[in-house]
């Protein structure tokens, strides 16, 4: 029973990690899974957790005043509850936003790989490290800080499987391209070549032969 406080702690943490590892994996999608130019993204915009530190330090020094077992488990209680509700209040990452989470393969291998060190390590240090329960908040504190950080290192971890499955696609796509040897337009300017993209397409395919063009403006080489 003396530990109840903290496995409510460990869970409720747990849980928000849950939901910020997919706000943070959006913004890394729309990095085309740069690290750097991610990182650099999150300093430029100052997008670093705000809500739930505020919640953790303020629960911190109640820890601090509070130290005994029946108000511990008020704390964590009001810790999970301060969570949810955060969760419950923000923009949802496959939801909203102009551009939302696409929850590809690639996706969801990172945010998987994520969440599984995270688990490890963070139970890892929470059970078998001696802290009090305080320092434990702290340690919430910091590890909630750098999620950005668990995702990139799993980018890293997973890059070698993902440069191998993208040769692969190229050179599948080399060689329906060379098998089927169609002609091919390329449409290039300042501005107007997806409409302009759109347009000539339909109209070959209506008119002339099977067309085929791509359905947005996808500048990577996996587009």
């Amino acid at each position: 029973m003396a530990y109840y406080p903290q496995i409510i702690l460990l869970g409720s943490v747990l849980f928000f990690f849950w939901f910020r590892l997919q706000q943070y994996l959006r913004f890394l999608q729309q990095e085309e899974y740069d690290n750097k130019r991610f990182l650099k993204w999150i300093q430029e915009k100052g997008f670093y957790d705000t809500k739930a530190t505020a919640a953790l330090v303020v629960l911190f020094v109640l820890s601090l005043v509070l130290s005994s077992f029946h108000y511990q488990i008020l704390i964590s209680l009001f810790l999970l509850i301060s969570f949810v509700y955060i969760e419950q209040n923000e923009p949802n990452p496959k939801k909203d936003g102009k551009i939302t989470l696409k929850l590809t393969a690639r996706a969801k291998r990172i945010f998987n790989t994520s969440f599984v060190v995270v688990l490890a390590v963070y139970i890892l240090l929470f059970l078998l490290c001696p802290f009090c329960f305080s320092t434990k908040i702290l340690l919430s504190i910091i590890f909630i800080q750098a999620t950005p950080l668990f995702l990139c290192f799993s980018v890293w971890l997973l890059q070698p499987g993902e440069d191998k499955r993208q040769a692969d696609f190229l050179n599948e796509a080399k060689s329906k391209f060379e098998k089927i040897a169609p002609k091919t337009i390329g449409i290039t300017g300042s501005y107007g070549k997806t409409s302009t993209k759109n347009m000539l397409g339909a109209i070959l395919n209506s008119s002339l032969a099977p067309t085929f063009w791509p359905a947005k403006g996808i500048n990577t080489p996996m587009g």
